[in-house]
């Protein structure tokens, strides 16, 4: 976290980082180096079980994926819009938590026409609803409804 030129990428659920290191996170990095990331697994909205990933086995349990037989972490099932409303219960506003989860994504992938809301930018959208659940998108200037698929 010392080093300015390097981003604090931040897996922004309960099996990966306590909402305390994220806040120490942003206020020794600054909100324009935080980069929210999910590191989802195939096994992302799936079922509790056991799924493949590469040659592994790995146990999806109640929102923990670890390696079969081990405490170990095997990746996230984290999705974009639950880290979303992850940053908002923890306090962050709606500009922030955007910033995080898209501002800064698209800057550090050099894509110079996505991530923000201006003139001259893609028109590439998640609409949200009153709860902040994905009820459709806006991509290439055409919506798609996904009201029906609200979990």
């Amino acid at each position: 976290m010392i080093n300015d030129a390097i981003n604090a990428e931040i897996i922004n659920d309960p099996n990966h980082l306590s909402p305390g290191i994220i806040r120490l996170a942003v206020r020794a990095k600054g909100e324009d180096t935080i980069v929210g990331i999910t590191d989802s697994l195939s096994a992302t909205l799936m079922r509790d079980g056991e799924y493949e990933l590469g040659s592994l086995v790995v146990k999806l349990e109640k929102g923990k994926c670890t390696i079969e037989g081990t405490d170990t972490i095997a990746g996230s099932v984290l999705t974009m819009d639950t880290a979303f409303r992850n940053f908002l219960s923890q306090g962050y506003s709606i500009e922030q938590a955007s910033k995080f989860l898209s501002t800064n994504p698209a800057r550090v992938m050099s894509l110079d026409k996505e991530g923000s809301i201006d003139i001259g930018m893609r028109g590439n959208v998640a609409v949200l609803n009153e709860r902040n659940l994905v009820t459709g998108i806006i991509k290439d200037g055409i919506y798609y409804d996904f009201q029906d698929q609200v979990r």
